[in-house]
């Protein structure tokens, strides 16, 4: 942030746009950057085990404004966790 007085510094890189970039530029961008994502997508692919399949259909009817709720609840009841918690419930 700095201090009172103090101008800030320009960047050490300069920042490139998109229309301004060539053909070239902008192909090397985007395969540097899908380059990262694959990596990512690799590594937390590794770490997560396939979610189980449901035995239930997908989707709840939709009562007027009630979509938001719906989609929550969909998403909580696929967690593995909110399901063994649920299960142990008396």
């Amino acid at each position: 942030m700095g201090s009172i007085g103090e101008l800030p510094q320009p960047p050490a890189e300069e920042t490139r746009f998109v229309e301004t970039m060539t053909d070239q530029e902008l192909a090397e961008t985007v395969s540097r950057v899908f380059y990262r994502i694959f990596l990512e997508y690799w590594k937390l692919s590794n770490k997560l085990a396939c979610p189980p399949k449901l035995k239930l259909p997908t989707g709840l009817t939709n009562l007027g404004n009630t979509c938001y709720l719906n989609a929550t609840l969909q998403c909580l009841r696929v967690m593995p966790e909110l399901q063994e918690s649920l299960n142990k419930y008396n």
